[in-house]
C-alpha cells in the first residue's frame, strides 16, 4: 500500500487527535480501511465503496477543517473580544458565501469533496444530495453560531 500512514490507531489510541482530524486520517486511508474491511468479511466495507459516503465521509473532512481553523484562530494569544467576534461574523459569512456556491453546485470551496467527486467520478444524483444536504448543514450551522455566539444580522449586513 502506498499510504502516508503506516498504521491505523484504534479510538482508545488517538484519544489526542481532534474529531477533525480523526475524520482527515480516516479519509486518507480509505482504500486501506476499505481492504482490512473486505478482508474482515464485513458490510461496513460497502461504505468506503459508495461515492455518496465517500462524499459525505469527505464534507464532514471538510467542515471540521474549517472549524478547527476558526476554533484555533479563536485561541491565538493576545486576542480580545472585538477581534473573536470579528472572526466569528466573518465565519458566518463564509457559511452562507458556501452555500450560495453549493445552490449552484460549485463544490470548489470543499476541497476534498470536489477530488472526491472527481475521483469516483459521482453520479449527478449524489452530487446534488450532498450539495442539497450540505446547504440545509450549514444553514443549520450558521443558525447555531448566530444563537450560540449572539451574531447581529445587522453587524454582518455593516460589512458589505
Amino acid at each position: 500500500m502506498s499510504s502516508v500512514h503506516s498504521a491505523l490507531l484504534f479510538y482508545c489510541e488517538s484519544r489526542w487527535l481532534s474529531r477533525g482530524k480523526f475524520l482527515q486520517r480516516v479519509y486518507e486511508l480509505k482504500e486501506e480501511i476499505t481492504i482490512f474491511l473486505e478482508e474482515e468479511n464485513r458490510l461496513e466495507a460497502e461504505n468506503f465503496r459508495n461515492d455518496l459516503s465517500a462524499m459525505k465521509l469527505s464534507y464532514l473532512v471538510d467542515t471540521f477543517e474549517k472549524l478547527n481553523n476558526l476554533n484555533l484562530q479563536l485561541q491565538e494569544a493576545n486576542t480580545h473580544m472585538l477581534d473573536t467576534s470579528d472572526k466569528v461574523n466573518a465565519f458566518c459569512r463564509k457559511l452562507e458565501l458556501w452555500s450560495r456556491k453549493l445552490t449552484q453546485r460549485n463544490l470548489t470551496v470543499f476541497a476534498n469533496v470536489d477530488d472526491c467527486t472527481k475521483t469516483y467520478k459521482a453520479e449527478e444524483e449524489h452530487v446534488k444530495v450532498v450539495c442539497v444536504t450540505t446547504e440545509n448543514q450549514l444553514a443549520m450551522l450558521a443558525k447555531n453560531f448566530k444563537k450560540y455566539f449572539l451574531v447581529d444580522d445587522k453587524m454582518i449586513a455593516s460589512y458589505e
